[in-house]
């Protein structure tokens, strides 16, 4: 468990250095009108996320030995799908708890050095396409270990009603008037969703194809029942 909390920490980490690297290279193309930013950074966000659930595997193989003490064989898959299901409860929780928190204590210290209110302009953007992602990723977090941890549907939709109320939170209360946008990001969430579902279906090895396919290779599966 400890571990796996960690493997969460190192993968918001690794996101959040995500995030920083997609607007400035998204800021260094130009774009001349702000739809066209908001859809290139979206598509940036969506390939560092899809490589985010790549570090957990790696990261699980790293720190995880795949032989307890007592030499029982650990079931790899069902070690994953927690994992997956920790990392959407860390960042329902502590994740949300700093962007929430950490903006209020910035706020409070510029109230008490400046001895007025915070500007609009000092806020934090509340950034719509971000806020996709993150919905997105815990969307194919959730299709992935649905199959060995069929409880993280229901941690899932915890999660989504939690961040509805989280979000809107933020938006009213920390964050700055979101931008006025023309047209809608439908087509895109449309064909990102189709692309999560196929992921989710064949990524090896722990994708529902090798799953339900109870296709053993590597010996990826030792030590699991057919229900895991």
């Amino acid at each position: 468990m400890f571990i796996s909390i960690i493997i969460s920490i190192l993968l918001y980490a690794f996101q959040s250095i995500c995030d920083i690297v997609s607007v400035k290279l998204t800021n260094f193309e130009k774009h001349q009108s702000w739809n066209n930013y908001r859809k290139f950074i979206l598509v940036k966000r969506f390939v560092f996320n899809m490589m985010n659930v790549i570090l957990i595997y790696i990261f699980q193989f790293i720190f995880s030995d795949k032989k307890s003490a007592d030499t029982i064989i650990i079931c790899i898959p069902s070690q994953i799908g927690t994992q997956f299901a920790i990392t959407m409860i860390v960042n329902l929780t502590l994740m949300n708890i700093l962007e929430i928190a950490l903006p209020l204590i910035k706020n409070k210290l510029y109230n008490k050095i400046k001895k007025s209110s915070t500007k609009e302009e000092d806020k934090p953007e509340f950034d719509i396409s971000n806020e996709y992602m993150s919905l997105l990723y815990s969307q194919f977090l959730i299709f992935m270990g649905m199959i060995t941890i069929p409880l993280i549907s229901g941690v899932g939709m915890i999660y989504f009603i939690s961040q509805y109320y989280i979000d809107r939170y933020k938006m009213i209360h920390i964050c700055q008037k979101p931008h006025i946008i023309e047209g809608t990001m439908k087509n895109y969430l449309f064909w990102f969703s189709i692309i999560i579902g196929i992921m989710a279906l064949f990524t090896f090895p722990y994708g529902g194809f090798w799953i339900l396919g109870n296709i053993k290779l590597a010996n990826l599966n030792d030590g699991c029942n057919i229900y895991f």
